[in-house]
């Protein structure tokens, strides 16, 4: 089956120029209103596409006032090998050669940093646009090194420092309890001012003191017991937690800002970080920490450059029945950039395969709607004000979904509720290609 869009022939066809087309336009090409091999082979042996017949989704130039923008919220969802992770390279491409600065969570594996290398000349890929490498610096987390020991000479590598650790939903959002979580923070940045003289008004770094001074303020006999002592116990189990699993650093790695990354070397480039085997419980920590560092930093800053988090895989962080995460600060910090960091130039575009993982207030935050004619539960769009036809659409399976052809179709739903079918552009950009052997790919 196919679903048919009204179509326009009169517009001129276009053939490549130079990489920067979409970005000079603020576009983003997404994909054809027919198959890509339905249209005319021109002269040179390129395809002539009319503009009428390319799919795009439209975005702000760098430098633009925040508050004058429509944000650039993306909400992709789909199911397994349905070329999510493809729309979104051609995206990411675009964004940073446009200026916008992003960030691409990969939990799972490694293969976002692929697109460092440069892309194969692919008769899909959007006209326009050049086959070449993304420039990206891909991290790991350093307490992962030990799990990937042939491979983690190719990746930069950042830990968390106990420091870093300011704020109570930080602790939260890795097991301690309100209670805990409000007293360790105070003795971090050095606001405990209780009774106790000792770790009265001074920052504590140190998992030794630290430890030391929930000891004492949860003692009985010391005099003090100004926190519980169930409060402290659990305390220093998630304290204990972090050493065991080096989810907190001891020096020898530095940590990961990524503003501090762009404005070094004024490069621009991706910033990709791959998480594989790293705890559930403090992925959705350090996911939440960089969306809010990225808040916080637009926020209190002039910076008129657009941070945009393209977030993979979400079921991983994002998902609010994580086991043993009761306060999950992935999700709280997506929220926040639905609600309030999007006013200030931080943008998303969050892949998911089900509706469950999100609210349905945070799903209706985003401008823009891609879906997958392999979504499951298409009832559920209905929350988010997906207009009906598309539902029908999915639950009779009229849209093409033909993975060994490459002919997927695809729907988009713009902020105006107007809906566009099409057939994504899939250049393989060494998608299946593994690139990460041994020592050959390396960054220091």
């Amino acid at each position: 089956m196919f679903v048919s869009m009204p179509r326009s022939w009169s517009a001129v066809g276009i053939k490549q120029i130079d990489a920067n087309y979409w970005a000079k336009r603020c576009e983003i090409p997404v994909g054809t209103l027919e198959p890509y091999e339905s249209y005319d082979i021109d002269n040179d042996g390129k395809r002539v596409i009319p503009m009428s017949e390319i799919v795009r989704i439209k975005f702000n130039p760098v430098g633009k006032n925040f508050t004058e923008n429509t944000a650039l919220t993306v909400l992709s969802l789909g199911g397994s090998g349905d070329g999510k992770g493809l729309i979104q390279k051609i995206a990411i491409a675009v964004l940073q050669a446009a200026g916008y600065r992003n960030i691409c969570i990969d939990p799972l594996k490694f293969e976002t940093g692929r697109a460092i290398t440069k892309w194969s000349n692919s008769p899909r890929l959007p006209p326009n646009m050049e086959a070449r490498g993304i420039p990206m610096h891909h991290f790991i987390p350093s307490s992962i090194i030990d799990n990937i020991p042939r491979l983690h000479h190719n990746f930069r590598k950042f830990t968390i420092y106990l420091s870093e650790l300011t704020e109570s939903e930080f602790l939260q959002g890795m097991g301690m309890t309100d209670t805990a979580a409000s007293f360790v923070s105070r003795l971090i940045t050095g606001r405990y001012n209780g009774d106790c003289i000792d770790f009265a008004g001074r920052e504590i770094i140190t998992f030794s003191e630290l430890e030391r001074a929930l000891n004492i303020l949860s003692s009985k006999e010391n005099g003090y017991e100004e926190i519980p002592q169930a409060s402290a116990d659990n305390a220093m189990r998630v304290l204990a937690k972090l050493q065991d699993l080096k989810i907190v650093g001891d020096g020898r790695y530095r940590s990961l800002d990524p503003m501090n990354e762009w404005n070094a070397d004024n490069s621009n480039k991706v910033i990709t970080i791959s998480y594989k085997t790293y705890p559930q419980r403090f992925l959705t920590f350090h996911v939440g920490f960089l969306i809010w560092k990225a808040g916080k930093y637009h926020i209190n800053s002039d910076d008129k450059k657009p941070i945009m988090f393209f977030l993979d895989d979400a079921k991983e962080y994002a998902d609010a029945n994580i086991k043993f995460v009761d306060f999950n600060f992935a999700v709280d910090q997506i929220n926040q950039i639905g609600f309030n960091y999007r006013g200030a130039g931080v943008y998303d575009w969050l892949s998911v395969q089900s509706l469950s993982i999100i609210s349905q207030t945070v799903a209706e935050t985003f401008n823009i709607k891609l879906i997958s004619p392999y979504f499951k539960n298409p009832k559920s769009l209905r929350n988010i004000n997906i207009p009906d036809k598309v539902i029908h659409w999915l639950e009779t399976d009229v849209l093409v979904k033909d993975k060994e052809r490459h002919l997927v179709q695809w729907v988009l739903v713009d902020p105006d509720n107007k809906v566009k079918v099409f057939f994504p552009f899939t250049p393989p950009c060494n998608h299946f290609k593994e690139i990460y052997f041994n020592r050959e790919v390396v960054e220091t």
